[in-house]
């Protein structure tokens, strides 16, 4: 059994990722792979190529590349994708965060799937708290779908703009319905 976490940038993904890992099911976070492929030789100079960077670069400087450029944006998708793809699938995790599941049309890739979301306002609350830049979170939020248009496909919805608590007891009631640790 495998089930993708997936939704909007600051709705909560991670914090549900680390509830699950505390509750003791094996996670695994697709950013977190897709940092340490980056940071490898020979796909960080792809990348650099791609967008246009020196190498070595800043992850803040291929994030602006990727905002300011929609064709940046799919060759390094292209690039990135297959080789996240790839480590997943040799990773045992039951639960996998993968932001951009829907986007990259890797839903058919998981048993099950869970959106979380904390809804538009909450999310922009959020950004705004860790960016401090309107117009920083606007252009995060154009490159992005919402989450309202991944709820569709979600087996399971977990709203976190509630109380932790609260989030905590619907999501360990969702992951023991699994019967998987």
């Amino acid at each position: 059994m495998r089930v993708a976490i997936t939704g909007g940038i600051g709705e909560g993904k991670s914090t549900v990722l680390q509830m699950l890992e505390e509750i003791g099911y094996s996670t695994l976070s697709a950013d977190a792979v897709a940092r340490q492929i980056a940071a490898r030789g020979d796909v960080a100079q792809t990348l650099a190529r791609i967008a246009g960077l020196e190498h070595p670069f800043a992850p803040a400087e291929l994030r602006a590349a990727l905002a300011g450029s929609e064709e940046i944006r799919r060759q390094v998708n292209a690039t990135m994708h297959p080789l996240v793809m790839e480590e997943i699938d040799r990773h045992p995790a039951t639960f996998v965060e993968v932001p951009l599941l829907i986007e990259a049309c890797l839903q058919s890739t998981f048993d099950r799937i869970w959106v979380v979301t904390c809804g538009p306002r909450e999310q922009k609350r959020r950004l705004m708290q860790r960016y401090g830049d309107k117009r920083h979170v606007e252009g995060i939020l154009s490159t992005q779908l919402s989450s309202r248009a991944k709820i569709p496909f979600a087996d399971v919805v977990l709203r976190t703009n509630r109380p932790l608590d609260h989030v905590r007891r619907l999501l360990s009631e969702a992951a023991s319905e699994l019967a998987v640790r």
